[in-house]
């Protein structure tokens, strides 16, 4: 019988341990993966440069085009969707700062590899938010570059079902409830099925958004008390520069203005154009926090 040396006993430990590591940094096994598939939906499109955090970064819209998206999302799509006895499609979801103060020490710390999260839809009876952390997909396609984390929790002082504390399983039942209610998903057939495929299923936003909102809701001199995630609709396709993998012109999104501490209403004019946007061009402009990517067709 071979035996062998002290050395090589160390090296098979070694490598033993590094295959078990997981964190932001990784994607999820392989295994995984065999399970849950990414989307095969890939309509043509160029490649996307939503890897580039220039891209990811830029969230500013107007006010004036957020109002106009909000509207468009609420006088299209409850209609397009139809009225059905007890199922309510949620319009707008409010977030307690102390969501966003988690969000950012989890970035610090446990979450520290991650690039993003993404606030899925899920619901039967009424559709509600979850967020989840993400990955970064290497080497990203146009249609797969953020896998979501169901492994690594969200924890904080909030105690909220936004920050998602289900297992993967839970969560695949809860967003396929929401895909047959609200986007008309054949049961069991999946997200290809939709008739409704413009209403959005999720949407991803970069770590740097997220960051930036925070420090906008957390500066105790702007006496805010949270956000308002509004569900909007875009008026038209936007440019490809902006990385939001959009399917149709009029594709659902989200777009988060922060709220007052004083009336819990929407404070548009605390958002202002971040530094790498021509500032000319939004002179004297209040706005809020968009340009998320959507799924379809960025999914997971």
């Amino acid at each position: 019988m071979y035996l062998l040396s002290p050395k090589t006993k160390f090296l098979f430990v070694l490598v033993a341990i590094t295959a078990l590591h997981v964190s932001c940094n990784s994607n999820e096994t392989k295994a995984d993966k065999m399970v849950e598939p990414p989307i095969n939906d890939t309509p043509a499109v160029t490649e996307n440069k939503a890897s580039d955090k220039a891209a990811t970064c830029e969230y500013y819209i107007t006010e004036n085009d957020g109002r106009a998206m909000i509207q468009n999302f609420t006088s299209t799509y409850p209609s397009l969707v139809g009225s059905r006895p007890g199922h309510i499609l949620t319009n707008e979801f409010w977030i307690d700062s102390c969501v966003l103060s988690s969000l950012v020490n989890f970035f610090k710390t446990t979450g520290s590899g991650c690039d993003g999260v993404r606030f899925h839809f899920i619901g039967d009876k009424k559709s509600q938010l979850i967020i989840v952390p993400t990955s970064a997909v290497t080497p990203p396609s146009p249609t797969f570059q953020h896998t979501d984390r169901w492994d690594i929790k969200i924890t904080g002082s909030c105690s909220t079902p936004l920050l998602s504390q289900m297992s993967k399983d839970d969560a695949r039942t809860s967003k396929n409830e929401f895909g047959e209610s609200f986007r008309q998903e054949d049961a069991g057939g999946g997200m290809s099925t939709a008739k409704i495929d413009r209403l959005s299923a999720s949407v991803w936003y970069g770590k740097c958004v997220i960051e930036a909102l925070a420090r906008l809701v957390l500066d105790k001199a702007k006496n805010l008390n949270g956000v308002t995630a509004f569900c909007a609709a875009h008026l038209k396709m936007e440019t490809d520069a902006l990385g939001l993998g959009q399917k149709y012109d009029n594709q659902s999104t989200l777009i988060f203005v922060p709220t007052r501490e004083s009336d819990h209403k929407p404070a548009w004019d605390v958002v202002t154009p971040p530094a790498s946007l021509d500032s000319s061009s939004y002179k004297n402009t209040s706005g809020a926090f968009n340009h998320g990517q959507l799924c379809p067709q960025i999914c997971d």
